[in-house]
């Protein structure tokens, strides 16, 4: 990135909120990565804006999934699907047409992170949110907001109130989107590689509602 591209950041940011970002990027590049933990309670009020209407949100199957993962910018395998649903975890995604615009994964049990480790979010009546995907051409359309929200009322007749997950702290695009969607931050984890192992750490707020990372050797 070239000066003239920090300096667009920084506008756009802030110069103090660009900073943080880049610090916890460039340790994140050395095998520190640090998450803020959001938690918000859900809800069915959500209402559609009309221009978003065009689009077609759905829980998608997992012969639908596998259709669509065989395109490899929506940065899905057949492996990590089929895991997936073998967990139980729900995908749920927007249609433009026959194209798939967004999507996001909920898990109920335990989920993988990258690096060996997993997350496991286990409380009662919560459900942890992971991988999301927007193509870059749908971004600012505030689809991911409304898939979310979709989402809420089909997790809350399956007896679910809570969503939790977590944004990296350099990921200022997710964090601005999460104080949008009035997420509450509860507290902070992550990890940290010394010598080919993975150390994983919590804050007393990530504990408070079982978040957890944890490494299967």
């Amino acid at each position: 990135m070239n000066l003239t591209q920090h300096k667009k950041e920084i506008k756009r940011w802030g110069f103090l909120h660009y900073l943080i970002a880049m610090i916890f990027n460039l340790l994140g590049r050395i095998g520190v990565h640090v998450w803020t933990v959001q938690r918000r309670t859900l809800n069915n009020e959500f209402v559609l804006p009309p221009e978003l209407s065009q689009y077609t949100y759905k829980r998608m199957t997992r012969k639908e999934v596998l259709e669509f993962a065989k395109d490899s910018s929506l940065q899905m395998n057949t492996n990590f699907v089929n895991a997936a649903f073998d967990r139980g975890d729900w995908c749920v995604g927007v249609l433009d047409g026959q194209k798939l615009s967004n999507y996001t994964w909920r898990s109920f049990t335990e989920a993988p992170v990258g690096d060996g480790i997993w997350i496991s979010s286990l409380y009662p009546g919560q459900v942890y949110g992971y991988k999301a995907f927007c193509r870059p051409q749908y971004r600012g359309k505030r689809l991911a907001t409304a898939l979310s929200r979709y989402m809420e009322a089909n997790l809350m007749e399956h007896g679910f109130s809570v969503f939790i997950g977590y944004i990296a702290l350099y990921n200022l695009r997710s964090l601005r989107m999460s104080a949008r969607d009035k997420n509450k931050r509860v507290g902070y984890m992550g990890y940290f590689k010394f010598l080919g192992r993975c150390y994983p750490f919590r804050s007393a707020g990530a504990a408070k509602y079982n978040m957890r990372l944890f490494t299967k050797e």
